[in-house]
């Protein structure tokens, strides 16, 4: 049995859609093009947002929202001129937007069924027509063309706010170094500088009454203290140099890295290191995670008063954007007042036997925890010392490590 022939009717709606006089499309309640109908809607992708083929209506869309479900109030966009990629302008098109009657779900064309028919849409939430104008625009400036500046305008705008962003932060760095190199310049270096000086008057004062031997000293003393200083400068370079460095992104077992550090320490022969928690494969900066762990772990070792019964343990638990680590141990603790004071360069705390600072502890050559601390806070962590000797003894480093996003993290048990 072979097929009617089309209804005058829809054979003029073919025709008229073939020739650029109107055309369709069926939106779903978020604006996803779920079908179309004649070249005049050529621009709009099936499955895509009806704002990536008509850029301007994403400025409409909240009107569009708006409309009456009553199958006859319409949105109105008339006049308007789109530009092709070529630049050129096309015909002015007029734009009507329908929100369907709730009891008008589906359209058809009777039982006759052509290849160019418009197709059958179910449950669509809005019908876009599309019609050639009848008249020209007042107005040169075209709704097309505004958008796109305002488009370029604002990739512009975005660009601009991510280098100040990055700007301001590497002024804030250089701010935070040239303090340091202040306070270290004025405060630290001073021993040393004095030292030289001292055991070069003891050198002339040697000399001048031929005691050779107290010269001798006084030139090994020189030379002890001249190297101290040296590497007060070495390890204070390395210090500012850390976040302007390029570190490459590397796949990482947390938990092989872990176990390597803990075998390579020294430590008295009754000293326990204890790793717990779940230990992932990562993507992550290796270098600088490394060095944060080793110096938190090896820090808890050197500065233990109790060495024979000591421990540390280091416990990982993953999360869905970091890695927690907490290094904990049974020392002596660190006071509140002098918690700050031990991630500065050149700072550190021993407890002396009667539980105070013991003399010249503050000032030595550590840079271990400045280390730490500046090294996390260049990858965007986080790190938080716990620490009360006068309720209970111990110090706990609570390390938030960022994960890299859209990584796969699997635990290694």
């Amino acid at each position: 049995m072979g097929l009617s022939k089309p209804s005058p009717l829809l054979s003029a709606g073919l025709l008229l859609a073939r020739n650029g006089i109107y055309g369709m499309a069926w939106l779903d309640a978020s604006f996803i093009v779920t079908a179309r109908f004649g070249d005049l809607t050529a621009s709009l992708g099936v499955g895509e947002a009806v704002s990536s083929g008509l850029p301007f209506l994403a400025d409409y869309l909240d009107d569009i929202q708006n409309l009456p479900a009553d199958g006859r109030t319409s949105f109105e966009l008339p006049g308007i001129l789109l530009v092709n990629g070529e630049g050129t302008d096309t015909p002015r098109i007029d734009i009507y937007v329908f929100r369907s009657h709730p009891e008008i779900t589906e359209h058809s064309v009777g039982e006759s069924t052509l290849k160019d028919q418009p197709p059958i849409i179910n449950n669509d939430e809005f019908l876009l027509l599309v019609t050639r104008a009848s008249g020209h625009s007042s107005t040169d400036t075209t709704l097309a063309r505004l958008q796109r500046d305002r488009t370029i305008l604002l990739e512009q705008i975005e660009q601009q706010k991510l280098e100040l962003e990055r700007t301001n932060a590497e002024l804030e760095l250089c701010n935070r170094d040239l303090e340091d190199f202040a306070t270290v310049i004025s405060h630290d270096l001073k021993a040393p500088m004095r030292a030289l000086r001292y055991f070069t008057d003891d050198i002339e004062t040697a000399l001048s009454q031929a005691r050779p031997q107290d010269a001798h000293k006084a030139c090994a003393a020189l030379k002890q203290q001249s190297r101290r200083m040296s590497t007060m400068l070495s390890q204070l370079l390395d210090y500012a140099s850390l976040g302007r460095q390029t570190e490459t992104l590397e796949h990482l077992n947390s938990r092989h890295l872990i176990d390597s550090i803990v075998s390579s320490l020294p430590r008295p022969h009754r000293f326990t290191i204890e790793v717990q928690g779940d230990w992932p494969n990562i993507e992550t900066y290796v270098a600088p995670f490394d060095l944060v762990l080793r110096n938190l772990v090896d820090n808890a070792i050197k500065h233990h008063d109790k060495p024979e019964a000591g421990w540390v343990r280091v416990f990982a638990k993953l999360t869905d954007d970091h890695l927690s680590v907490t290094v904990s141990d049974n020392g002596p603790g660190i006071p509140l007042k002098r918690q700050e004071a031990v991630f500065y360069p050149f700072r550190s705390y021993r407890r002396g036997p009667d539980g105070g600072c013991q003399p010249n502890a503050e000032l030595t050559h550590g840079m271990g925890l400045a280390f730490v601390k500046r090294t996390v806070e260049t990858v965007g962590g986080q790190l938080h010392l716990i620490s009360n000797p006068s309720e209970r003894r111990g110090s706990e480093f609570q390390l938030s490590w960022p994960l890299i996003p859209c990584q796969e993290t699997t635990a290694d048990r």
